[in-house]
């Protein structure tokens, strides 16, 4: 029987895509026609189709990485020693631009991890609390089980070994004269946070994560309309998702928002606007960025309103960064505040899984804290032209606890780069960052100090 599902769960895959190449052909087809009854003698006639237009490239990156688990936390319980992890990602980019009329984007990428981190979060799952909704584990695998799109293709996936291959781009854009319109899997930024980011509500960085090359890609419909000067631009997203257990569309799991962005005349100042309707929930926002005495400034808030709850919450962030030249080295910085009005206070935060608000947007990949207020900061130093190191440090200002991220980049070769980092967590018990009581267990939910290092090769 699983047999028989996943033949036809490949076949209509196949469907998928034998429908797709033909509607791009169409498409591309129908867009040439006007070209070539109206040209003229003098116009550009570089065809619609060549070989120039096509770029192609893409990475292969290894990484290993080691978790120490905290003596008495639930990990500790589970993996009494050190985690060993390796993640082997290799990703392949297409690019085909035809004339100033479309471009169709495509980038596949496959992964080989090897986990005991995830072998011991699946353990987890099946153990002490991880039914209970007392911890919240993490999840680490790609998959998409929300999206409309389902473009991932699993090899295997057992509780420490995982082989798939995804498309994470899947795009077609098109540009009229008066905008951008972009259809399928894209990336989707919003806001001007750096590590946290109120505006960003569809697929955020996690506040920890070094690595930030790509970000998950969403199926989407994306137009921008170009206003003119001097009333900015406006884009407009829908992004369609699917009911995790009946793979149904739904509406109540799916986004609508809009973004305006407008330079304020006479000034290096810019105003943002939000407003979104996100899994039924209503977020609205505001923004602005600009420059003074030789720094970048920048502040988004937004207030959403909770259907299921009918009340709301309000989230800010404030950040502003500088570069500076010491002891003939170049220097760059940021300090961040981030508010986060659906955190809990200390007291509580054994009980924040209970806030549902909360615990879904943990789950969705929304939000990655539980307690209200933040400072994180950054500082890169560049060693040598080929060498930077930078110190991230995030801190629950509440508690206080948090995390601290050296990391080393090294470029070995013009496509070859070195990165090494480590996360060490620090705070007392009871802390956020230091580790909360899990029930009964007698075992903190205290994150894992740990050590990567990864290799990227670029072509």
């Amino acid at each position: 029987m699983a047999s028989g599902v996943g033949l036809q769960q490949s076949a209509m895959r196949l469907r998928f895509l034998w429908k797709l190449g033909w509607f791009l052909w169409i498409v591309f087809h129908c867009l040439d026609l006007p070209a070539q009854e109206t040209a003229l003698p003098d116009s550009d006639e570089t065809p619609l189709f060549s070989p120039e237009q096509l770029e192609l490239g893409g990475h292969l990156k290894t990484r290993l990485a080691v978790n120490d688990p905290a003596s008495g936390s639930i990990y500790h319980a589970m993996e009494s020693g050190a985690a060993w992890d390796n993640q082997n990602e290799l990703r392949l980019k297409g690019r085909y631009t035809f004339k100033d009329i479309a471009e169709l984007e495509v980038h596949n990428e496959s992964f080989l991890v090897w986990s005991e981190t995830q072998g011991v979060l699946s353990e987890l799952e099946e153990g002490p609390g991880g039914g209970s909704g007392d911890v919240l584990t993490p999840q680490l695998l790609v998959n998409d089980r929300r999206r409309l799109m389902n473009l991932t293709w699993t090899w295997e996936e057992g509780k420490k070994l995982y082989a798939v291959n995804r498309f994470d781009r899947l795009s077609l854009t098109l540009f009229p004269s008066w905008g951008v319109v972009k259809a399928g899997r894209q990336a989707i930024s919003w806001g001007n946070g750096m590590l946290f980011n109120p505006f960003d509500i569809f697929a955020p960085f996690a506040p920890t994560t070094l690595d930030r090359d790509y970000k998950q890609g969403e199926d989407a419909l994306s137009v921008q309309v170009n206003l003119g000067d001097p009333h900015g631009d406006l884009q407009l997203i829908y992004i369609p998702r699917r009911n995790v257990v009946t793979r149904d569309l739904s509406w109540a799991e799916s986004s609508v928002a809009a973004n305006y962005h407008l330079p304020i005349p006479e000034t290096e100042w810019e105003l943002y606007l939000m407003g979104a309707c996100h899994y039924e929930d209503f977020p609205v926002g505001a923004g602005v960025v600009g420059y003074m005495g030789g720094s970048a400034l920048r502040l988004n808030t937004t207030w959403t309103h909770l259907k299921k709850e009918d009340s709301g919450f309000l989230s800010l962030v404030a950040n502003m960064d500088y570069g500076w030249v010491w002891w003939g080295l170049n220097f760059y910085g940021w300090v961040e505040y981030y508010y986060n009005g659906l955190g809990e206070p200390r007291d509580r935060y054994a009980e924040a899984l209970k806030n549902q608000a909360l615990r879904e947007r943990l789950l969705r990949g929304e939000l990655y804290v539980r307690g209200r207020h933040y400072v994180d900061a950054q500082v890169r130093v560049e060693l040598h032209p080929l060498v930077n190191f930078q110190l991230v440090a995030i801190t629950n200002i509440v508690d206080p606890s948090g995390v601290i991220q050296p990391y080393l980049i090294w470029d070995l070769h013009d496509n070859l780069r070195l990165n090494v980092s480590a996360s060490l967590y620090w705070g007392g018990h009871g802390t956020e960052y230091g580790g909360v009581d899990i029930g009964r267990t007698g075992l903190t939910d205290r994150p894992s100090n740990n050590v990567v290092m990864w290799l990227a090769f670029y072509f």
